[in-house]
C-alpha cells in the first residue's frame, strides 16, 4: 500500500494559509492531497479559510466571511500580503 501525504491549509509558515502560494509548495514537494476548510460568503461564493472570522489571517478585518461578499473579500489583504482563495480558483489550479 502506498502512503498518501495530505497537506492541510498549505505551507503556512512561509505564506498565508489556504492561499494559492501556500498550496503550490506542497504540490511541488509531492504531497498527494490538499485539505482545506470552506466558508460561504453572503452572496453564495465559497472561500478557503480555516475560521469564519478573518482576524486570524487578516487582522484588519472584523467581519465574518458570511457577512461579506466575494467582491469585498477579493480586496482583503492577508497578514503576509496575500489574497484569499475561492473554491472555483482552487479547483482550476489544483484539480
Amino acid at each position: 500500500m502506498k502512503t498518501k501525504w495530505i497537506n492541510h491549509r498549505g505551507l503556512s509558515h512561509q505564506h498565508d494559509e489556504n492561499t494559492r502560494a501556500s498550496f503550490k509548495l506542497p504540490c511541488e514537494a509531492g504531497f498527494s492531497c490538499l485539505g482545506t476548510d470552506l466558508h460561504s460568503t453572503n452572496d453564495n461564493h465559497i472561500v478557503l479559510c480555516h475560521d469564519s472570522e478573518l482576524s486570524h489571517v487578516a487582522s484588519s478585518v472584523t467581519k465574518n466571511i458570511n457577512e461579506m461578499s466575494r467582491a469585498e473579500l477579493e480586496i482583503v489583504q492577508l497578514n503576509k500580503e496575500e489574497k484569499l482563495l475561492f473554491l472555483d480558483e482552487f479547483m482550476l489550479e489544483f484539480s
